[in-house]
């Protein structure tokens, strides 16, 4: 009896092991196989302050998903600057439900001056302008052409 005991937990042991092992393998091989196939973004960032001729357009990048949007709150107070857009820059993966998507406003500089802009964040339900308080705040000084770029 105490043969077949030694060997009996000296199996279970090696099983376990071996579970183990496999378990480790396929999830680090999963791992491998995800991110190989993961596409590679490019980090889009807004300065503090944005800089732009006359005549220039100047992009306010933003990153969003399928459950939120990215409001421009004062688009009709600008006064030397004129909203273009809101245009797709950089697209999630293909069937990826959730992923972020990169866009951007577009803004045409008209006038030299300086106009502050506010964003917020909203779910799909909500208001964009609910509050400015908790809104992102970009500034784009507008000179003439060709000086400070």
């Amino acid at each position: 009896m105490k043969v077949y005991s030694h060997f009996y937990r000296k199996r279970r042991f090696i099983s376990s092991g071996l579970l183990l092992y496999l378990l480790v393998s396929c999830a680090l091989l999963s791992n491998i196989m995800c991110t190989s196939r993961q596409k590679q973004y490019k980090t889009y960032e807004n300065p503090a302050v944005l800089r732009a001729s006359i005549g220039d357009t100047v992009r306010i990048y933003y990153a969003t998903n399928s459950c939120c949007r990215y409001c421009l709150l004062n688009a009709s107070a600008l006064r030397h600057t004129q909203y273009i857009d809101n245009v797709l820059v950089e697209n999630s993966e293909d069937g990826c439900v959730g992923c972020n998507a990169t866009y951007a406003f577009w803004f045409l500089a008209t006038e030299v001056g300086t106009d502050t802009i506010y964003c917020n964040i909203a779910t799909a339900s909500a208001p964009c302008n609910d509050t400015l308080s908790q809104a992102d705040r970009f500034i784009i000084e507008v000179t003439p052409p060709n000086e400070g770029k």
